[in-house]
């Protein structure tokens, strides 16, 4: 997933993706790395900067983590559930995305200035709730994501959960609309 973020906007040209949230997200990001430096990593995986130039050597769980299960309706109602494994007892976050593709952005300043971007799963609406335990060990979070940001055709959806506040995910899922 791609979150534009909008410190590059005083540049002369306004990323039409770009969120102050995002923005925040990253820099909360950033104080968990070494050294703190705010900058666009090639991407983050479980919550760290993933500096290597290829995706060979992406780690898988050791264990399973539980079952998670989404679904989204057409007014962007979301309901998240999670049992997690026996070995995790929360609390839990989940977090849902609607994200869109196949986006193009002509950008008229700063160092990419006179090129056609492209953009594919970009985050249009990002929406995070605590899980409620339903007793039994699972746990559920209703959230809403806005209806109608991104034609079907270019639109994906994911979530994820993590423990507490905590930027490393334990479980996602995703998938086209």
């Amino acid at each position: 997933m791609s979150f534009h973020v909008d410190y590059w906007d005083g540049l002369g040209w306004k990323d039409f993706l770009a969120s102050s949230a995002y923005t925040a997200r990253q820099r909360s990001y950033a104080a968990s790395w070494p050294g703190g430096n705010v900058y666009t990593p090639a991407f983050v995986l479980n919550g760290r900067e993933w500096k290597r130039l290829g995706l060979e050597g992406i780690p898988t769980p050791a264990a399973p983590t539980g079952v998670l299960q989404a679904t989204l309706g057409e007014q962007g109602d979301v309901t998240v559930t999670f049992v997690p494994s026996a070995k995790r007892g929360g609390p839990f976050t989940a977090s849902a995305a609607l994200l869109g593709s196949g986006l193009k952005s002509e950008v008229k300043a700063g160092e990419n200035s006179g090129r056609t971007l492209q953009h594919d799963f970009a985050v249009f609406a990002l929406k995070s709730g605590e899980m409620v335990s339903q007793g039994g060990g699972e746990f559920r979070a209703k959230l809403r994501l806005p209806p109608g940001r991104v034609a079907k055709s270019q639109s994906a959806f994911a979530v994820w959960i993590t423990e507490g506040r905590s930027l490393e995910s334990i479980q996602a899922a995703g998938g086209p609309l």
